[in-house]
């Protein structure tokens, strides 16, 4: 706090006292800390944990893969459901999610346990209906699920 004081004699100097407040801007600080990590924990509980296509051994790139790879494009009006091997399916988005899990279904039955699926999602499809469409491929036991921003 500072304060200010008279000088002797009535000469109209006035001294001035200065103290530090450091309680208060300690305690400030520590309810500054104690926010910061207790944000930082629910920005962790809060991610939803999915693999990015990320370049890793480059030795590994240039091996083929023989495996089918499922792909889950989600537009506007509806979702194509594709793999590798050339075959896709379009469902509009009238028919809703029921027709996606049906197709996802009849897709599970045929292709291999590992199989793993690419979601992506074009301009204008809402977060919601990107979880919607990861949603719907764990319900129909695929496991495999990456997220990425083109095919």
């Amino acid at each position: 706090m500072a304060t200010m004081q008279v000088g002797g004699g009535g000469h109209g100097k006035r001294a001035v006292d200065h103290e530090i407040p450091l309680i208060p801007f300690i305690d400030l600080l520590l309810c500054c800390v104690m926010f910061l990590l207790v944000t930082a924990v629910w920005n962790r509980l809060a991610q939803i944990s999915t693999p990015l296509d990320a370049p890793g051994n480059p030795s590994a790139l240039a091996t083929p893969d023989d495996r089918e790879t499922l792909y889950l494009r989600l537009t506007p009006e509806g979702f194509e459901l594709g793999s590798s091997l050339g075959d896709h399916s379009d469902i509009a988005r009238d028919e809703g999610l029921a027709s996606l899990r049906q197709a996802l279904t009849e897709r599970r039955a045929h292709v291999a346990p590992s199989t793993e699926v690419a979601v992506m999602a074009d301009d204008g499809v809402s977060y919601a209906g990107v979880i919607e469409a990861i949603d719907a491929l764990a319900g129909t036991g695929f496991d495999r699920v990456a997220v990425r921003d083109r095919q």
